[in-house]
């Protein structure tokens, strides 16, 4: 049996883990608010390597940290059997100890459940032997009662595990994807701090003991060397992060809440106006939705216009890079220089490189800028300003409730009805938003309702689940014949409008334009044109967006230009009209 001195040391350290890891739980949001994740690797965006190290390689650090712990208690429950009680609280200890390292440091699935059994099974094993034992060994209550919680604890998780078959998803509902949270949501952590409780409990009332020189040897190289320093590593690791992370939250606060007080002091702040981001010959400005531009393409990098809530009033406010220089500029382009404040000109920094390689995720280079500039602001801002929402005025298609009798859905309308059926021998679709149907079309003729025709077709925008489906910008009902080779809509009178497309598809008919859409495989790429009921082509471009009073297309120029409903061009020429639709938050 191992002496005092040895046991002691074993249960502090033990400890000392448990302390900075329940540490570590309680500030790791805000530690992860300081760094920015890119292939599953983490930049401090303060430029803090340590903490960008210890987050980066948390895994490997708690794989080591969790078997150095494990193996330790394992060898010294072994050298004390004899002991049964402080050799129960170590085996307990280690077993927790390395199923939290496995499903911490390993991702796991099926097997997830088939460890969870295991690691949990084990301590129940060992709590009702102990029971069954308990007037053998004479087991004080403080014994039987901590055998129990472990048998009640140990069902609990399992019934946990068992209700949640992803224990991700429990961790990420509960702790906003803090990384360690699976410990807390899986209830290791009451006994991960029971155990070296009771060690020190036993440990304490532990009679002195002699040891060899060769288990001495031993514990000297497991327990006091690879143990301890593994230990003390994690612990500076942890007690550094927690210290920079408060010291840079500290001076990040004061910076950004001068940042706002000047906010509120740039003339044009309070403009409502949306204004929409262009980029001409690799800079950056503003128009707003008539086309009219309102802040020049002078800047290298921009974000959308961001709204923040300042003494009950609303302040719009963009963030600009010219060079080495950073500013926030106002909708006149009255501008705060961020450059005097150091510590957001090293986040900005930081979070520059670390966007630089994000960027090739993005089809248009323009666009990428603008979305990763204007959510690392959001970043800068600790979440305090919120993205504009959007006020593109889309076109007016809606979702209409259906009747549904049986299997069948009816469409009512003043001049007609449709009955649609879904034909159940259809598998297939044309593709995900058509649903092949039997349609019958019933007319209201001086109210004298008849069945004239019958239909077998693809209907677009059909929701079984919901009962809905989706109509055109002009109320049209959209639909493809099974072939694929005719589309058309009926009309709001219940009429069937053919029109042979060969490669076009409709997109939406609105103003009585019909707005079509062709992807050529050999290119890549989608062309778009827009006709008259007549066929008469009006607009043929590669870049279209549409809106309920604008066109935004690109010109035989190669430009991007927005142009009204009657076509006529309303802008200048950009390289790009960056479309960027956010939520607010």
């Amino acid at each position: 049996m191992n002496d005092k001195k040895t046991n002691y040391f074993v249960s502090i350290i033990n400890a000392i883990a448990i302390i900075m890891f329940i540490i570590l739980i309680f500030t790791a949001p805000e530690i992860k608010l300081t760094v920015m994740e890119d292939y599953n690797e983490y930049e401090s965006i303060s430029s803090d390597n340590i903490v960008g190290f210890f987050i980066s390689n948390f895994k490997i650090i708690i794989l080591v940290l969790g078997l150095c712990l494990s193996i330790s208690n394992i060898i010294n429950a072994i050298q004390n059997k004899i002991n049964k009680k402080i050799c129960f609280w170590q085996i307990i200890f280690a077993i927790i100890v390395l199923y939290w390292t496995i499903t911490e440091a390993f991702e796991y699935e099926r097997n997830g459940l088939i460890l969870t059994l295991i690691f949990t099974i084990i301590p129940i094993m060992f709590a009702i032997k102990n029971l069954v034992y308990r007037k053998k060994e004479k087991a004080t209550k403080m014994k039987i009662v901590s055998y129990i919680l472990v048998i009640i604890s140990m069902i609990a998780l399992l019934v946990v595990i068992i209700l949640y078959e992803d224990p991700y998803y429990l961790e990420y509902k509960l702790f906003d994807e803090v990384f360690i949270g699976q410990v807390l949501t899986s209830g290791w952590l009451i006994w991960l701090i029971i155990s070296p409780v009771m060690q020190f409990i036993y440990t304490h009332k532990q009679e002195k003991q002699e040891v060899g020189e060769k288990k001495k040897l031993l514990n000297v190289y497991i327990h006091y060397i690879i143990n301890g320093i593994t230990v003390i590593v994690f612990g500076f690791l942890v007690v550094y992060s927690v210290i920079s992370t408060k010291v840079t939250m500290s001076n990040w606060d004061k910076q950004v809440n001068e940042i706002y007080q000047n906010i509120t002091n740039l003339q044009g702040g309070t403009i409502e106006e949306f204004y929409i981001p262009v980029s001409n010959n690799g800079k950056y400005g503003f128009i707003n939705e008539n086309g009219q531009e309102k802040i020049a393409c002078e800047y290298d990098r921009i974000t959308m216009f961001l709204e923040l809530e300042k003494n009950n009033e609303t302040y719009y406010a963009a963030f600009a890079q010219n060079g080495e220089d950073y500013y926030i500029i106002s909708k006149e382009n009255d501008k705060i220089k961020l450059n005097d404040t150091k510590l957001l000109e090293n986040i900005i920094k930081g979070t520059n490189e670390f966007s630089s390689r994000m960027i090739d995720y993005y089809e248009e280079k323009d666009a990428a800028d603008v979305h990763i500039f204007t959510l690392q602001t959001t970043v800068w801002m600790k979440g305090n300003l919120t993205i504009q929402p959007s006020r593109y005025e889309f076109p007016s298609q809606e979702n209409i409730k259906l009747q549904k009798q049986g299997t069948a859905y009816y469409y009512n309308t003043d001049n007609y009805y449709m009955k649609i059926e879904p034909l159940e021998n259809f598998d297939d679709r044309v593709d995900d938003n058509y649903t092949y149907c039997n349609i019958t079309i019933s007319k209201n003729n001086d109210n004298q309702i008849y069945n004239d025709l019958t239909y077998q077709e693809a209907i677009y925008g059909l929701d079984e689940e919901r009962n809905e489906i989706t109509l055109l910008s002009d109320g049209y009902i959209m639909f493809k014949s099974l072939d694929g080779k005719t589309s058309g809509w009926y009309d709001n009178n219940g009429d069937k409008v053919n029109i042979s497309l060969k490669d076009f598809e409709i997109l939406d008919v609105r103003s009585n334009k019909i707005i079509l859409s062709n992807y050529i495989e050999k290119y890549e790429k989608i062309e778009y044109a827009i006709v008259d009921l007549e066929g008469n082509l009006i607009l043929y471009t590669d870049t279209l967006y549409w809106f309920e009073n604008t066109y935004w297309v690109k010109n035989t120029q190669n430009k991007m230009i927005i142009v009204d409903k009657n076509f006529n061009q309303i802008s200048n020429e950009y390289d790009f009209i960056i479309f960027v639709q956010y939520a607010q938050k």
